[in-house]
């Protein structure tokens, strides 16, 4: 079959054509930019160096709110109790003011300056009967003894005794134990997960009635117990606040993982 040079050289014109089509195709696909290449999504388990977890950490704060009289000391009603409160920590002692005049049946309650128990700070650093809690609260777990002594006469400790300058009390002399009955403690242990399981959320609280004196209860949950004073002709009621405050807040790196 005769072909003619025209359909030839039309051939030939074609097949430059294409292969210079190929060549732009191949070059474009090869100078493509880095940019439309697909990226790898981060793994949250794998690629964590530029991530951080939220740490929070639960924090607390304890109040002594009222203390109620079911049966003041002695044989008899005749008279008045004078009541003090003690609170006891690894850190520091504490003492309320002398309620006065204190008889069976009464309520008496703490004012909002003597209430804190637990993390209890000296805001103006005087010995002047006025303490308070530090507002973002402390971290379980909790331990502290309170207790009531009752006064009738003001008997100073002999002995030698370096009198602490703030409502921190520095030593048991602070206290002027040899002037007062003891009327009963309550030891308070409680951990993270005791405290945890009162109170789940932030904001939540909940209260405690201790009885003291003769209607002392040996132990509670395995987190309180009580101890009897000197005397068993009195019984108190002594209420204690759990507040579980706003967590403490952390971010922290998340550990770096290899695949």
């Amino acid at each position: 079959m005769r072909v003619s040079r025209v359909a030839v050289l039309a051939l030939a014109f074609l097949g430059c054509a294409i292969s210079a089509d190929a060549d732009d195709f191949n070059r474009d696909v090869r100078n493509a930019p880095a940019a439309q290449a697909p990226h790898r999504r981060p793994h949250p388990g794998r690629d964590a160096a530029s991530t951080t977890d939220e740490v929070r950490t639960p924090r607390y704060m304890v109040e002594q709110i009222s203390f109620y009289a079911d049966d003041e000391s002695g044989d008899t009603d005749w008279g008045s109790d004078e009541i003090i409160s003690n609170v006891f920590t690894a850190n520091y002692m504490l003492a309320s003011h002398e309620f006065g005049d204190v008889d069976t049946h009464e309520t008496r309650t703490f004012p909002a300056y003597e209430r804190c128990i637990y993390p209890a700070y000296d805001p103006d650093g005087d010995r002047n009967g006025h303490w308070a809690c530090h507002p973002e609260g402390a971290a379980g777990p909790i331990n502290f003894t309170i207790g009531l002594r009752e006064s009738d006469v003001e008997i100073f400790p002999s002995g030698t005794c370096l009198y602490s300058g703030t409502d921190m009390l520095g030593d048991r002399c602070d206290l002027h134990l040899s002037s007062s009955n003891d009327l009963g403690v309550y030891v308070v242990h409680m951990s993270e997960a005791q405290l945890l399981a009162a109170m789940p959320h932030e904001g939540d609280t909940f209260e405690r009635r201790l009885s003291i004196g003769d209607g002392c209860a040996r132990s509670e949950d395995n987190a309180i117990i009580c101890q009897r004073g000197d005397t068993d002709d009195a019984s108190y009621v002594i209420t204690v606040r759990f507040t579980r405050v706003a967590d403490d807040v952390q971010r922290v790196p998340r550990a770096v993982t290899t695949r």
